[in-house]
């Protein structure tokens, strides 16, 4: 069976590459018979207009650096004769200012490409004043758009913003949702750079307070218009400021609602960034293994793309796991890559004037030549040659197409075979985990209805006592506190789990509740030092050791009597402790956990809850200390997984 699979799985890598192969020849096959064609047009054209949409055609259709500059130059140079004849009224005054801004912008991109910052700046500023004189709106954000990229790539972030500023301004009044978009995304890049480049702490604060902002309206506009690639880069960028301000948990959100995204997008590039920036947060938490898997597969995407800056990025990375975990061989491996790319990205940089140079006298003398082929006609028999050519290349066509059609019904074949065995394991796995999650919800579901009418037995007890002692209006201020007691009861028993700030305030409800019934009154104090809106838990967790506190450690015998309830976030865990300075408790430890109705259902709810997690339970996760092990009173420690809302 294993022998079958692996043939089947090297035929179908064989004949994939073979089809990707053939694809691409047909594409290049007919990009090339395209190309050919609008070169006959161009030397049988006569009238400039033509002229220009040939030159135009050719230039989209041409990806050769050295040749799609020789047709844009031409197409300036049309433009610019043809618009000192004519009068601004004239439509054909219109059509040759038109062409002549598309090749302002193709050359102030070359330009910018080559790193000549100044004439790329030149030609933007010369379209731009061809776009006002025709009133092209969107050409004109689309040209200070590109304006704002040029000083961004300067390190210019106030030049950036006034111009991605007007872009906006442009965008909104056309009603250009993508657009409009794009720079709310722009400008919040640039305020969180100025953020991270500031110095000053409150400047600092408010900087990323904007960036987040405009980030925000960028996420917004992008569900409204249903852009899912725009959605998963605006969590991406937010999750970033986050990690920027320390707040590693809610960066972690956004940042894995970006992967989900670009993975099912499959966009590689997006999904190879935000591997790596999990990767790494996820190593600096502890947690190597995820770490690990995470950035082998960001470096995996990298050198299959060719993305240098991500092969930088993910073997830096991974050489601090690899060393964190001992696996020293690797390390050195990993840390050699991360010298060998950096060094090659430095080299790669420095060498940019000298190819700047040497590119430009290249460029210059082919224009020359060019122009000089252009200008004469070609002999008949050039025109045979080239039929001949295109027959010849039919003919290829017709041949690769035919290997092509057999090669699909021979892929499919194997697909076909292979899908069904992966179908059936797929099937019993999804089956196998549907079993295992719908148990552990009944026994969650069973552990809470258990809490709940022991909670609302122990509070009609002390109701009872109010009424034996025949306390009317006491007893009517305890019932309807009882009444807003249980609603929220009922409310939080609804949920599997509920925020920090919930429970937090159920909780002082409780004790307002339970506080009546003592004559020496007790202070409650709570000390959180986590974020009580983005964690959760599961409800009726502390309730019940708070309440053995109020009723069993004897807190109307001791002086300043003082119930604390500290929360705090440590790693991915959520550590929670119970104190009193009641008198202490007066059993043995282990008979008091063995006895004790409420510890044992939450024993049993901590370890479900750390198997949904997929994660195991240690029995330091749950401790009870009293007298003598503590100066005074009773102290109950309860570590949960670390759950947040994303």
């Amino acid at each position: 069976m294993q022998t079958e699979t692996t043939y089947i799985t090297r035929l179908t890598r064989t004949l994939l590459l073979f089809l990707f192969f053939v694809s691409i020849t047909l594409h290049l096959l007919s990009q090339s018979s395209k190309r050919d064609s609008l070169k006959k047009e161009l030397k049988l054209a006569t009238h400039d207009t033509i002229r220009c949409k040939i030159l135009s055609a050719l230039i989209d259709s041409e990806f050769d650096v050295k040749i799609w500059p020789v047709y844009n130059a031409e197409l300036e140079s049309i433009c610019s004769d043809n618009l000192k004849k004519l009068k601004e009224g004239d439509p054909l005054y219109i059509f040759y200012m038109g062409n002549l801004s598309s090749a302002y912008a193709n050359f102030g991109y070359l330009k910018k490409q080559q790193g000549n910052i100044p004439d790329a700046l030149s030609y933007a500023l010369k379209g731009l004043k061809l776009q006002e004189k025709l009133n092209d709106k969107k050409g004109k954000a689309a040209t200070l758009n590109n304006i704002g990229f040029i000083y961004k790539s300067q390190e210019k972030p106030a030049k950036a913003l006034e111009y991605f500023n007007q872009c906006l301004a442009i965008q909104e009044e056309i009603k250009d949702k993508a657009g409009t978009a794009s720079s709310f995304n722009n400008i919040g890049y640039i305020y969180h750079y100025q953020a991270v480049q500031e110095k000053n702490i409150n400047a600092k604060q408010t900087l990323f307070e904007k960036a987040m902002t405009f980030h925000k309206k960028s996420l917004n506009v992008q569900e409204e218009i249903g852009n899912k690639r725009g959605i998963a880069l605006s969590y991406y960028n937010i999750g970033y400021i986050f990690l920027d301000r320390t707040d590693s948990i809610t960066a972690s959100g956004y940042f894995n609602k970006s992967l989900q995204l670009y993975t099912e997008l499959g966009d590689r590039r997006g999904t190879e960034q935000t591997l790596s920036v999990i990767g790494a947060l996820q190593s600096e938490k502890g947690q190597n293994e995820l770490a690990r898997k995470n950035v082998e597969k960001a470096l995996q995407i990298a050198r299959e793309d060719g993305i240098a800056q991500g092969i930088v990025t993910a073997s830096k990375t991974l050489a601090k796991i690899y060393s964190r975990s001992g696996n020293w061989k690797d390390a050195y491996r990993m840390e050699v890559l991360y010298k060998q790319m950096s060094d090659s990205i430095a080299n790669e940089k420095n060498q940019k004037d000298l190819f700047q140079k040497s590119y430009q006298y290249a460029y210059d003398k082919k224009v020359t030549a060019d122009s000089i082929r252009i200008s004469s006609e070609k002999k008949m028999s050039e025109l045979k040659l080239q039929k001949e050519l295109a027959i010849k290349n039919n003919l290829i066509i017709i041949i690769i197409s035919a290997i092509l059609t057999l090669v699909v019904f021979g892929v499919l074949l194997v697909f076909l075979l292979r899908s069904n065995r992966e179908r059936k394991k797929a099937y019993q796995k999804l089956q196998q985990q549907t079993e295992l999650l719908v148990k552990q919800s009944r026994q969650i579901a069973k552990y809470q209805s258990q809490m709940n009418p022991h909670f609302i037995f122990n509070a009609l007890n002390s109701i009872q006592g109010f009424v034996v002692n025949n306390e009317k209006e006491k007893t009517l201020q305890q019932l309807q506190a009882f009444s807003k007691l249980m609603r929220q009861t009922l409310s939080n028993s609804d949920c599997e789990t509920i925020s920090l700030q919930t429970e937090i305030i159920y909780l002082q409800l409780y004790v307002i509740f339970e506080k009546e019934r003592f004559t020496n009154k007790f202070d409650f104090v709570i000390e959180c030092y986590a974020d009580r809106n983005e964690i959760e838990l599961p409800p009726m967790l502390i309730q019940p050791f708070v309440e053995n506190a109020l009723k069993h450690a004897g807190l109307n015998d001791v002086v300043a009597p003082v119930v604390k309830l500290s929360i705090r976030a440590n790693a991915d865990l959520l550590e929670i402790c119970i104190y009193d300075n009641g008198n202490g408790i007066t059993k043995s430890k282990s008979e008091i956990i063995q006895n004790s109705h409420a510890i044992s259902i939450v024993k049993s709810r901590i370890k479900l809850l750390f198997e949904n997690e997929g994660r195991n339970y240690e029995e330091n996760y749950f401790s009870l200390r009293s007298v003598p092990e503590i100066e005074s009173g009773t102290e109950v420690i309860i570590k949960l997984p670390l759950i947040s809302k994303y």
